[in-house]
């Protein structure tokens, strides 16, 4: 049975509210077929359920622990003042970068005392599962020394379903930080035993409310001269690469969550020549096939505008008075954008979608335009809608059409 006394106490210290819910912004809103649940299965006390495209948050079953903010790609939960928080929790361990540090959760009695090897203790104010892979990388890239998180409660604790995905992200931001030959890593008690040491008393840091020595105050401002790593992706957006034309209507503007990621990345300096397997990363690349008849259909459906449809008309320059202007059309591809869904891929009439296992590091770190594909568009011989004329003489939906004819005829 729950520990109804600890649920009481994580709930009066992860905040006053339950996230925003903003069911618009869900995946199975966009493509009916995408069956996303990630935020329902990540919620440690089911407050949460997805039937269809709709998406519920009771607020009374809620102990804001803020897991669903960063397990959902595309931002359907929103906390208020989210960045600002993120942006005390860095605050307060950027003075400790050259101490073994660990973070800790609000439902740790013995906050003061710990196994691991470490000086110094910084005590978050959210569920240690509520930090993302972008907070992590924060947090672990300017240290000298390695990162714990504890977890030693955590399988005891009403919110188990927590613990999973505290290591899973640790898995990830690991496997960047090494793919950038950074020599930090993120460790927690329950995977790495053999490296804890006796219980002993720390140092305790709030990572809600900073406060230090004033050489440690001295430090940080010295250190914040040469890094930005004190500071959250709330800047804007890095410029994107010039268009032509205008992008298709696209569905919800990028979350801060996701701009938070590619900052964070951008920070961990020059990116790596060798390509990152993407099994277990947040990231995916785009690739297509000639069998593309530009149906626009991947950047209509994508959630975050990472594939974008472009068209451009123009009439040739020539002294033919009857000169029928030609229309172009690009298709980009901005890998940092990509959450991952695979609707792009499902939408593909033409299956000319695939998603490799890798990704170029370079493209993930700033917000970059590839083009995926470009192309003449000319009328369907059948209904006139624009297609390929390339490939095929007819759009996608007139030739399911006489495909089933045909096999109507055969059978």
């Amino acid at each position: 049975m729950p520990d109804l006394t600890l649920l009481t106490k994580l709930l009066s210290t992860f905040g006053d509210d339950a996230p925003a819910c903003d069911a618009s912004l869900c995946l199975n809103q966009r493509f009916k077929a995408a069956n996303c649940h990630l935020c329902a299965d990540a919620c440690p006390v089911a407050a949460i359920t997805v039937q269809g495209a709709n998406v519920r948050i009771a607020p009374e079953t809620c102990v804001h622990c803020g897991i669903c903010l960063h397990v959902c790609p595309t931002g359907v939960f929103a906390a208020p003042n989210q960045a600002q928080a993120d942006k005390r929790l860095l605050d307060a361990a950027a003075p400790l970068a050259g101490r073994a540090l660990e973070l800790t959760c609000p439902a740790n009695r013995q906050v003061d005392r710990t196994a691991a090897p470490v000086e110094a203790v910084v005590q978050s104010g959210r569920c240690l599962a509520a930090l993302s892979l972008a907070e992590l990388l924060d947090l672990a890239q300017p240290r000298q020394r390695n990162l714990w998180l504890n977890d030693s409660d955590c399988a005891a604790c009403p919110l188990g379903q927590a613990l999973p995905v505290i290591q899973e992200t640790a898995t990830q931001a690991n496997l960047v930080l090494a793919a950038w030959h950074h020599p930090i890593e993120l460790r927690t008690q329950i995977t790495e035993p053999d490296a804890l040491t006796t219980v002993h008393r720390v140092a305790v840091f709030s990572g809600q409310q900073p406060s230090y020595s004033r050489r440690e105050f001295l430090t940080f401002v010295r250190h914040t001269t040469t890094q930005v790593m004190s500071t959250v992706a709330v800047e804007a957006l890095a410029p994107l690469n010039p268009m032509t034309g205008s992008p298709q209507p696209r569905g919800a503007e990028l979350s801060y969550q996701r701009r938070h990621l590619t900052a964070s990345v951008a920070r961990l300096g020059p990116p790596p020549s060798a390509a990152m397997l993407t099994d277990s990363l947040p990231w995916v690349t785009v690739q297509i096939s000639d069998a593309c008849t530009a149906c626009s259909l991947c950047a209509r459906f994508c959630p975050t505008a990472a594939i974008r449809w472009t068209t451009q008309t123009q009439t040739p320059a020539t002294d033919a008075a009857a000169a029928q202007p030609v229309t172009t059309f690009d298709l980009n591809f901005i890998a940092a954008d990509c959450v991952d869904c695979g609707i792009c891929q499902a939408a593909c009439p033409e299956d000319a979608i695939t998603l490799p296992d890798s990704v170029n590091p370079a493209q993930i770190g700033r917000r970059q335009m590839q083009t995926l594909r470009q192309g003449h568009l000319g009328p369907c011989r059948i209904c006139t809608i624009a297609t390929d004329l390339a490939v095929r003489s007819t759009c996608h939906v007139c030739n399911m059409s006489l495909t089933k004819k045909r096999k109507r005829l055969k059978g």
